[in-house]
């Protein structure tokens, strides 16, 4: 985690610590999806050092589902790699719209051209319709403003462009099946 200006500090904490260790397992236990914060752009000098940690975790577990909120700031070439590798890893789609990035200094991943998601992306959504999940991150009090709705609109305009059974995977279907809720009625 990368700091946020004088909102939060910097934070780098290997998943072999006892707290992430002990997050994992009650997820694990649970059969909840472990969800892990990586911010690959912003890793400095760490990058290679997490991306082997974040492979080791992956192959460690391999039957549970592992997302990575923020696309964990990955362009899509590393995305697909990951995705070959490990069919356990989800990406969950939040701070990665022109909304968030063009308001942000964070080096967040921007999977729009315009109000179209980016060819390469779309082809790895297509691709890979289980390993996405719409999602926004809204910690701060402005990210509940108008942005909510302002994002919650281009991923609609975008995901109408998907096939609709991608689209629906995106939207809901992963988060019902990854967290085991019950199907929305709509």
């Amino acid at each position: 985690h990368a700091a946020k200006g004088n909102k939060a500090p910097k934070w780098i904490i290997p998943t072999n610590s006892p707290q992430v260790q002990a997050a994992m397992s009650a997820a694990i236990e649970r059969s909840w999806p472990v969800i892990l914060h990586y911010e690959f752009k912003a890793a400095g000098h760490y990058r290679k050092t997490l991306f082997e940690e974040l492979n080791t975790v992956l192959q460690a577990h391999p039957g549970h589902p592992f997302l990575l909120i923020h696309m964990a700031q990955l362009n899509a070439n590393e995305a697909m790699k990951l995705l070959k590798t490990h069919s356990n890893l989800h990406f969950l789609t939040s701070h990665s719209n022109p909304i968030i990035t063009s308001k942000s200094t964070q080096p967040w991943i921007n999977l729009f051209s315009g109000r179209r998601i980016k060819q390469a992306w779309k082809e790895l959504m297509v691709t890979y319709p289980d390993q996405f999940v719409l999602s926004f991150d809204n910690v701060w009090a402005d990210h509940w403003s108008g942005l909510y709705t302002e994002q919650a609109e281009i991923w609609r305009e975008a995901l109408s462009e998907l096939p609709e059974d991608v689209a629906s995977a995106i939207a809901y279907k992963n988060a019902v099946r990854l967290w085991n809720l019950e199907e929305p009625n709509f």
